[in-house]
């Protein structure tokens, strides 16, 4: 069974709005050396399976965040919007993992020094919690 932030990473970039802005500049945990703005680098934030007094739902509720990042301030904006269309409350099975909601938690514009920067970026954080079964 794929890692289930693999398998979002994958819903994302099928989509053609996401994919007009990125095409599959989509990575985990940072964004590689000399990347392309726009981008978006994952991380799984939190990962915990949901227990009740009988045992195990075995629903598990992920974290996920992306960091969008951009080089203005208005492709942030509309890839933000782009990535929140695709992602929030989808319902379904993909790649055998039943999704039962994705729900949107969180925006937070990153603030960051153009010392820590190679090139001029705006970033936006974007937090999802996912609850999902394997198949």
């Amino acid at each position: 069974m794929p890692a289930i932030e693999n398998v979002i990473r994958t819903y994302l970039i099928a989509d053609p709005a996401v994919a007009a802005l990125v095409g599959t500049r989509v990575y985990p945990d940072k964004l590689p050396a000399n990347t392309t703005l726009p981008a978006i680098f994952f991380a799984v934030v939190s990962d915990i399976g949901e227990d009740t007094h009988d045992g195990s739902t075995r629903i598990t509720f992920t974290r996920i965040q992306y960091t969008l990042c951009c080089s203005t301030t208005s492709s942030l904006q509309a890839l933000a919007a782009a990535v929140k269309a695709r992602l929030r409350n989808y319902q379904g099975t993909l790649e055998g993992v039943a999704i039962k909601r994705i729900k949107y938690e969180l925006g937070l514009d990153l603030d960051l020094s153009l010392d820590e920067l190679s090139v001029a970026q705006v970033r936006r954080a974007l937090d999802f919690r996912l609850g999902h079964t394997a198949g």
